[in-house]
């Protein structure tokens, strides 16, 4: 018995009509089963929603049915008032079949009529259950003779390799008699491939057997089979690529999401997910740089066709915040800005000649700013022998207010006030925000913390202060 996951969005989603060669009717028979209403969900990306719901009957009787097929997929009967529930597959063409279950150990119970591809993962997941427990029994004799009885441990370890072997013989059994089912389709997806060995010569072993690795993580990926769609395996597969086997750097993750939604191009429904997940995922990304590889989203797939079920109102928004973003993406030249001084005099940004040029958008209404300025100005008697100027740009504020807060806080750095919102150029929303320029006015860090400045010159340019 399981409890249902806390991500179990219990809000009712219609899914898009499918053609069913009959009219589903999936019936469940429960025993313990205690909702007044059943539900029936589906998994979509790292998620749980409600397919629909269904009246349970005294004796635990439970029917679905309704004039639309079920979206095939892996689904979850959550049958009792405590979540429980227990997971099976609806195909397209077979939407009518029925599960007989006692409640209390519905795995072990289930039988299954009027479905083929059920019957075979009921069986698999009683076996796969059976060797966890086996194998959860030697890893802890294992582990507890590894140290001081290494010939028991070894005895251990090898039940525990027969016991991979067995498992991979049977999923391969699977694959070989069954090549077309929902199980054969579910296994391939979460297929790892085997962890390789370097040869000998190679200096870099980690890096070759990371790259090697990640080259074949793909090798069996369903990609075109639409089943894939509402089912863990897919967001799984793509987190698990993006986020464990690619290089932390824009122009990887960059590389690895187009590879992705390539191969996907084919299964509309799968190759959607992927470019949502994406976008969502670096529309929130924090991480400095990684703001490029939403650009690179909204230019690639969105702004040229290649996301039909956006509606215009909601492109028109995510083009218009990539418009904001991409001249501020690092390496790119600083917007210009040319902005009077204390003496009403206008002094250009491009007009600094300085190494690294540190622009420092702040308000004297604001808080935060007053604290980070005054360290700001300790790090730039530091830091202005080796060529660090400050381009401190006063916002939201009147003349006399921003005089008084440069005079108070002895802030002698390049002081302009932006009466005109040209701040707005470089996406500030809030204050303080600063940008690090080099010599050639291009973008090299951006949104940190001043307490933050001084290591990114240490790590980035070995500079010391």
């Amino acid at each position: 018995m399981r409890k249902a996951f806390s991500t179990l969005l219990f809000t009712v989603f219609l899914f898009a009509v499918l053609a069913a060669k009959t009219t589903p009717k999936i019936t469940f028979k429960v025993k313990g089963a205690n909702r007044n209403y059943a539900l029936l969900a589906y998994y979509y990306g790292d998620k749980q929603y409600i397919a629909d719901s269904a009246k349970v009957a005294v004796d635990g009787t439970i029917v679905f049915t309704r004039d639309s097929a079920y979206n095939q997929g892996m689904y979850l009967l959550v049958y009792s008032n405590d979540n429980d529930y227990f997971e099976f597959f609806i195909e397209d063409d077979k939407q009518q079949f029925t599960v007989t279950a006692d409640g209390e150990n519905p795995l072990k119970t289930a039988k299954v009529e009027g479905s083929p591809g059920n019957v075979l993962f009921f069986n698999y997941l009683n076996f796969i259950k059976d060797k966890k427990e086996e194998g959860t029994k030697y890893n802890d004799k294992q582990v507890k003779y590894k140290i001081k009885q290494p010939d028991s441990a070894k005895y251990y370890q090898a039940k525990l390799d027969k016991i991979d072997s067995e498992v991979l013989s049977y999923q391969n059994n699977i694959l070989k008699k069954y090549p077309k089912s929902y199980l054969a389709c579910s296994l391939n997806a979460n297929w790892s491939p085997t962890v390789p060995k370097a040869p000998k010569g190679v200096a870099d072993t980690a890096s070759y057997i990371f790259y090697e690795y990640r080259s074949h993580y793909w090798d069996k990926f369903p990609f075109t089979d639409p089943r894939i769609t509402y089912t863990p395996m897919l967001h799984n597969s793509i987190s698990m690529y993006i986020e464990k086997m690619t290089p932390l750097s824009p122009d990887s993750v960059i590389e690895a999401i187009r590879l992705i939604c390539n191969k996907l191009k084919s299964n509309p429904k799968a190759y959607q997910y992927a470019v949502v997940y994406c976008i969502n995922k670096y529309a929130k990304e924090k991480t400095v740089g990684f703001d490029a590889v939403y650009v690179f989203m909204v230019n690639e797939y969105y702004a040229n066709g290649k996301a039909p079920w956006i509606d215009k109102e909601t492109l028109d928004k995510i083009e218009s915040r990539s418009r904001t973003i991409e001249p501020l993406l690092l390496g790119k030249v600083a917007p210009p800005l040319n902005l009077p001084d204390i003496n009403n005099n206008p002094k250009s940004l491009t007009d600094v000649n300085a190494a690294f040029t540190i622009v420092f958008f702040w308000s004297p209404d604001c808080s935060h700013c007053l604290e980070d300025a005054p360290k700001l100005l300790q790090f730039y008697y530091r830091a202005k022998r080796q060529g660090v100027e400050v381009y401190a740009v006063a916002c939201n504020t009147t003349t006399q207010q921003w005089n008084d807060a440069v005079s108070s806080n002895g802030l002698n750095w390049i002081n302009v006030i932006d009466t005109e919102n040209r701040h707005q150029v470089y996406d500030v929303p809030t204050f303080p925000v600063i940008y690090i320029l080099d010599k050639d006015q291009k973008i090299v860090m951006k949104r940190i913390d001043v307490d933050q400045i001084q290591m990114f010159f240490e790590n980035q340019y070995g500079m010391s202060f």
